[in-house]
């Protein structure tokens, strides 16, 4: 009876005995599950148990950013910052947020700030390069502009992956040109590229392993061992092997930068290294990595 009672209390009030920092820990562990709204709750309640901790804040804010509420993101980054003003997360976090809602002059100031906390990460440094580049090249003040906060398009937000997005290369600014993207849809090349990236499993493990080459923690060496050599030598041609095709190296390097200096970029690669192909998954309607498998069609051999 007192074990049945035990269960139904877990069930019913899983925060029960647990601490504010084993709750916050719990968290993210659902954040390593890509499971965000569990993520969020468990970092509410951390929250309600020690309101003045600025890191739950923060990864609350983080958790926040991946379902897409950058409007609350916001609003967590601004509360940790004002707990610890010298936490340069918050400041990453913040201008993660700003850059989505495409309010790149915000962005600008706050990834400026946590570089100026946190000079020596590499992240911070690229991240702020990304929006001083879209913020000259739409014209936006630390005001954000018109049309910057709500994604200047309204009614994006209902389709996958589209609300909220920041520009990509070569698509005007920030919003996703649907002309490019049906084309893309209607070319039998890039379809047929597609559907053999989403039937071989290695593709997740090729863009985990991104992150890892280019300076990422956490990925298993075992992992970067099972590669295999055909993605680390090329031939005679310049060529490495892909799970896709041939292309040139300095091409597949290219590629993979491009996709580290952006914000939503290296977000995916880190989903997709911690959680494995089922989190590939949930990004293929998102127009960022149809643009990159484009990329690796066009680039293939």
């Amino acid at each position: 009876m007192e074990r049945a009672r035990e269960k139904f209390n877990q069930r019913n009030n899983p925060y029960e005995g647990l601490t504010a920092e084993e709750i916050k820990n719990k968290g993210n562990e659902f954040m390593a599950q890509a499971k965000y709204k569990q993520a969020i709750a468990y970092y509410t309640k951390a929250i309600e148990l020690d309101p003045e901790n600025a890191i739950y804040f923060g990864n609350r804010a983080a958790a926040h950013t991946h379902v897409k509420d950058y409007a609350n993101a916001v609003v967590d980054c601004e509360r940790a910052i004002a707990i610890k003003p010298s936490y340069s997360k918050p400041y990453s976090r913040l201008g993660t947020a700003y850059f989505y809602q495409e309010e790149y002059g915000r962005s600008v100031e706050a990834f400026a700030k946590a570089c100026e906390l946190d000079p020596d990460n590499q992240n911070y440094k690229d991240d702020l390069e990304r929006a001083k580049e879209k913020a000259g090249s739409s014209g936006l003040t630390a005001a954000g502009g018109a049309g910057a906060g709500a994604g200047g398009f309204p009614g994006m937000g209902g389709f996958p992956g589209m609300g909220g997005m920041p520009g990509m290369p070569g698509m005007g600014g920030g919003v996703p040109d649907m002309g490019a993207m049906a084309s893309m849809m209607n070319n039998p090349q890039f379809m047929e590229t597609a559907q053999r990236m989403m039937q071989n499993p290695e593709f997740s493990q090729m863009v985990g392993n991104m992150a890892s080459r280019f300076g990422q923690s956490g990925m298993d060496p075992m992992q970067m061992a099972n590669l295999g050599s055909q993605m680390r030598e090329a031939d005679a041609e310049g060529n490495v092997t892909t799970p896709f095709g041939k292309m040139k190296r300095e091409e597949l390097d290219g590629i993979q930068q491009s996709m580290l200096k952006d914000p939503r970029g290296r977000e995916i690669m880190e989903d997709v290294r911690a959680n494995g192909y089922g989190a590939f998954m949930k990004y293929m309607g998102d127009p960022y990595v149809m643009e990159m498998m484009t990329k690796f069609q066009g680039s293939m051999h």
